[in-house]
């Protein structure tokens, strides 16, 4: 058989009830796929026997087809071209113009600031016919450019002198021919006579030359989500590409079998070594978008790619949009200053999630690493961009902006604690014996290089001791001559209130000191006093004769050091949108891991950079977010 309906004879009933039977068993066979070496075609894998209704009719698919960007779409005409590289353009003054080896070259003089740079005169053409939706050219420039400084113009007057739409144009990478194309949105009755096409600097270009060639009214869009239908075209079996999502034109829901789809390229990918998409055009089918029937999202896949390396789909571009209407579109505003709860909303409004950390570097790989956008600012819109260095910020899997754009909100929790001073008695006691004559040496308060406070002694047996309750140890460290380098001498004050009953002048910082006990959780504390040598006594550890603390007490009776606690109240926060509390410790509490990197981060940001920091009712213009969807 070749793609032929099933009939009612009994050789295609016993074929179309084994095929029915294995179908749903071979999960992993695909519908549709990518083809093996054109980027412009996917394949309908009819070798894996597709059983597939439409309407009342069956039809078994036996043969592998190739379905086909543009000829296969259902509105598909002719490229028009505008412009191959020969013709005569009019230059403005301080451009010169003249054809170079199969393109129209534009040389921009010092002098030349902004406007249209040249133009080209044409018969009138109507560009707002059926299937003439974008227009499609390619662009050299001598130099590196950024977004935004050129844009390409039509008009339907002569000379483009009104112009009916200005199309900017991205950066472009100094001496590399891309491919733009971008769809029309001036309205039908701005562009049915269309008479003249321009090149236009936004931005003073600087003395550059710019090539432009094969200038043409396309059916092909970029960055479009396309679907894959099978149709009964009068009982033969046909295969159709359309960007209606219901059923493709000449076609209806009766005659018509919506059997997969995909997504197409937003820009060139450019020569990147090692890369997946390298080489890769505006426009192309972008292989790990392709879905199909048995292979696609639990949510809607428009706007997806499939990550192999864990069955996931995860969204091409940042999010955008909220609620119902969130969003993975090229060209689109990111969605920001909202809180990980809003988002977490929104993704499961459209029934996807966050990405974890394992998934987040499993998806962004092949992303630039450690670099950030182009400009270094806030990107604003979804996809398209370059790095610093020029280069796509494009994952193997064709995931726009993951490093270097901005953060996402990850799913990871995280805790994180953030002392607010408060330090209170643990109750934790040991004893510092009261007498006439103390015996030992006495102690100072010390720094080591690594910052953390400790006490030392010139201990009598040279080795280091240590004083504190059972199982809350602090220790005294043996040194020669204690003094030298001291912060201070340490003492005693009887009247003081546990746990600051330990003084120094502790002039460095003119706070309180904490030396930290076995245990992370308990503290013991020096308090500052200027005056500490009047408002206590002396404190010496006897390591001869009673292994213990002692101090001449003024009031001549024993005494208790109790450690410090450096306690974070718990307390119910309550979270943004009244639908309840977080019961956390301290100010914040609480981590939900970011990823990816900010826009001006530069050699910080990439696929497994992190931050553990934001809580997850923060809110801020550089942290967006990614939606992941399970595989059906």
């Amino acid at each position: 058989m070749a793609n032929r309906k099933v009939t009612k004879d009994v050789s295609d009933s016993q074929i179309a009830s084994a095929v029915l039977a294995s179908f749903p068993l071979n999960k992993l066979d695909r519908i549709v796929e990518a083809h093996a070496t054109d980027k412009d075609k996917v394949k309908v894998t009819g070798s894996n026997l597709i059983p597939m209704r439409i309407g009342d009719n069956w039809f078994l698919i036996d043969t592998d087809t190739n379905v086909t960007l543009p000829a296969d779409l259902d509105d598909y005409v002719a490229d028009v071209v505008i412009e191959d590289g020969a013709g005569t353009w009019t230059p403005s003054t301080n451009v010169l113009f003249s054809n170079d080896a199969g393109q129209v070259k534009l040389h921009i003089e010092d002098a030349f600031a902004t406007g249209l740079l040249a133009y080209k005169d044409f018969a009138a053409q109507d560009w707002s016919a059926t299937g003439k939706r974008a227009i499609s050219f390619l662009i050299t420039s001598s130099v590196n450019l950024a977004a935004g400084v050129l844009s390409i113009v039509y008009d339907e007057d002569s000379g483009c002198v009104s112009t009916s739409e200005s199309l900017v144009i991205g950066a472009l990478k100094a001496n590399v021919q891309t491919r733009v194309i971008m769809s029309m949105t001036a309205a039908s009755a701005a562009r049915d006579a269309v008479i003249s096409v321009g090149l236009n600097a936004v931005t003073d270009p600087g003395h550059i030359d710019v090539w432009i060639d094969d200038i043409k009214i396309t059916t092909l869009e970029s960055a479009v989500n396309y679907y894959v239908y099978a149709c009964d075209s009068t009982g033969t079996l046909v295969f159709k590409i359309s960007k209606a999502s219901t059923f493709p034109s000449g076609f209806d829901a009766t005659s018509s079998r919506k059997i997969g789809g995909f997504h197409t390229l937003c820009r060139d990918v450019g020569t990147i070594s090692g890369h997946t998409l390298t080489t890769y055009t505006t426009g192309s089918i972008l292989p790990a978008s392709i879905w199909d029937l048995k292979h696609r999202p639990r949510s809607q896949p428009e706007g997806m790619a499939w990550v192999s390396t864990i069955n996931k789909w995860v969204d091409i571009y940042l999010t955008s949009g909220t609620g119902a209407s969130t969003a993975s579109a090229d060209g689109a505003t990111i969605s920001d200053t909202r809180t990980w709860l809003d988002f977490a909303d929104d993704y499961a409004a459209v029934g996807k999630r966050f990405l974890d950390d394992l998934e987040f570097q499993a998806a962004a790989a092949g992303s630039n690493e450690e670099t950030n956008i182009l400009g270094s600012a806030d990107p604003v819109t979804t996809g398209r961009h370059l790095d610093t260095a020029y280069r796509r910020m494009i994952s193997n899997f064709g995931l726009e902006d993951c490093c270097g754009a901005m953060f996402q909100w990850l799913r990871d929790q995280s805790y994180q604690c953030n002392p607010d001073g408060t330090v209170t008695a643990a109750a934790l006691t040991f004893a510092v014996v009261h007498t006439d004559s103390p015996e030992g040496a006495v102690i100072y308060l010390k720094q080591g290089a690594n910052g953390v406070y400790y006490l030392a002694s010139d201990l009598a047996t040279d080795a280091d001791k240590y004083i504190g309750p059972t199982n809350y140890k602090v220790p005294i460290k043996y040194e020669a001559d204690p003094s030298t380098g001291a912060i201070g001498q340490v003492y005693f004050d009887d009247d003081g209130t546990a746990p600051a009953r330990l003084l120094c002048n502790i002039a460095t910082i003119t706070k309180d000191a904490f030396i930290p006990t076995n245990n992370p959780s308990y503290f013991l504390q020096i308090k500052h006093d200027a005056s500490a040598a009047t408002n206590g006594v002396a404190l010496y550890y006897d390591n001869v004769t009673h292994h213990q603390l002692e101090c001449n007490n003024a009031n001549n009776v024993d005494a208790n050091l109790d450690l410090a606690l450096n306690s974070q109240a718990w307390a119910y926060y309550d979270l943004p949108g009244s639908k309840g509390s977080l019961y956390k410790q301290g100010t914040y509490g609480d981590v939900k891991l970011l990823a990816g990197g900010l826009w001006n981060a530069s050699s910080r940001c990439g696929s497994r950079c992190r931050s553990a920091a934001i809580f997850r009712w923060y809110t801020t213009t550089n942290v967006g977010g990614r939606a992941l969807a399970d595989a059906l």
